[in-house]
């Protein structure tokens, strides 16, 4: 998964992205995202991060970020 966010440097419209490879806990893997067909094509992005699940001990996720991503 790619966790995009747009640059903060002032003056610039760049946008960084960041590569994030989590592993499964038991229930998942701690966040849930909204977007894409069913919501009229509308970018991915994280819509929740669950308190202690293996987005939030990660602590690269974070809430609104705009993403892609790649199941291996």
């Amino acid at each position: 998964m790619c966790c995009q966010e747009e640059e903060t440097a002032v003056g610039t419209d760049e946008e960084q992205y960041h590569a994030v490879e989590l592993s499964r806990g038991t229930r998942g893997f701690g966040f849930s995202i909204r977007g894409g067909r069913e919501f009229q094509n509308m970018p991915l992005f994280v819509l929740q991060i669950a308190e202690g699940g293996p987005a939030a001990v990660d602590g690269r996720l974070n809430v609104s970020c705009t993403c892609t991503y790649r199941v291996s």
